[in-house]
């Protein structure tokens, strides 16, 4: 894994142009007035060369799982309120 810091379960944020599937155009017709780009890792896949290359990731707002390379999101620490 590219990223060690990130599990799955780790609340992720990372760039819409990150996003290597569905592509932007799609994203943004999915995406309600919510939209903002954190979302919690549901897995992880490889890229055919190396483990754990990819992040599945949920988005409050956005009607499917984005697929983003792991090197290119940071992890959000919760803070207290």
């Amino acid at each position: 894994m590219l990223n060690a810091d990130v599990v799955s379960g780790s609340l992720v944020s990372f760039d819409l142009r990150s996003v290597v599937c569905p592509d932007s155009e799609d994203i943004l017709c999915k995406a309600s007035g919510n939209l903002e780009l954190s979302g919690t890792i549901m897995l992880f896949s490889d890229d055919g060369n190396n483990k754990d290359y990819y992040a599945v990731v949920e988005v409050d707002g956005i009607a499917t799982p984005l697929i983003v390379p792991v090197s290119n999101i940071r992890r959000q620490v919760k803070t207290a309120s």
